[in-house]
């Protein structure tokens, strides 16, 4: 079962060992965009970046889905830091939301 990241509130964001939490995403860079940046590394299984819908806008962040943990660590190393539309993109992996007591 999936568990919801502590990035956002949304249960329907994927999170696993293959998906990749992206911070720092230009408003300018779109959904397809992250697809073809990401997927050099490997079969990209899902794509989203986060809306805030209060302003219609992309808060930053957004998370890619691979089908491997190789293609995530490769993912990780060579695009964390790249510039990308004027802003350094921040690849982390995703991590699972702990309930507290």
């Amino acid at each position: 079962m999936r568990m919801p990241v502590t990035a956002t509130k949304a249960s329907h964001v994927p999170c696993s060992i293959t998906t990749l939490y992206i911070a720092n995403i230009s408003p300018a860079l779109s959904r397809d965009d992250l697809q073809h940046l990401f997927a050099p590394f490997g079969k990209v299984l899902s794509v989203r970046i986060m809306r805030d819908i209060r302003i219609e806008e992309n808060p930053g962040y957004g998370f890619v889905e691979f089908g491997t943990s190789e293609a995530v660590k490769a993912a990780r190393q060579l695009m964390d830091g790249r510039l990308i539309k004027g802003m350094p993109l921040k690849v982390y992996r995703a991590q699972m939301m702990r309930k507290s007591a």
